[in-house]
């Protein structure tokens, strides 16, 4: 599906865990380079098929991304994103979320998982 738009997936050979990556993304957030991040991180596991769970990985995407690596390491000892991960765990279990992705429209329309175009597209025709 997303060869017409130029971009290549990897043969996804694993299911990494993620929660270190949303942490790390919870800093470059605070540090105004989560974008940055982010794009190094999709295309580290989506193109690259990288495990994004293991810290030199995400230590070299932070890198990448300009982040602070010695303030990232220290709040990563710290573990000072994991209340922050956590509150947004409760969340979307509060929502009823139970997959990801989950997106939500309008607050009234979930569309739960990978879709075709045409299903976002129907939904966002209705708002």
């Amino acid at each position: 599906m997303a060869a017409p738009l130029g971009i290549t997936f990897a043969e996804i050979s694993l299911l990494a865990n993620s929660r270190l990556s949303l942490a790390v993304s919870e800093f470059a957030r605070d540090q105004g380079k989560f974008d940055q991040f982010h794009e190094q991180v999709f295309h580290a596991y989506f193109t690259l098929g990288l495990n994004i769970g293991e810290l030199d990985i995400i230590q070299s995407l932070a890198e990448k991304a300009t982040l602070d690596t010695n303030a990232l390491e220290q709040a990563l000892r710290e573990g000072r994103y994991l209340p922050r991960l956590q509150g947004a765990q409760l969340e979307a279990s509060r929502l009823g979320i139970k997959a990801a992705p989950t997106f939500i429209v309008e607050d009234k329309e979930y569309i739960i998982g990978v879709q075709p175009i045409e299903v976002f597209q129907h939904v966002l025709k209705q708002y």
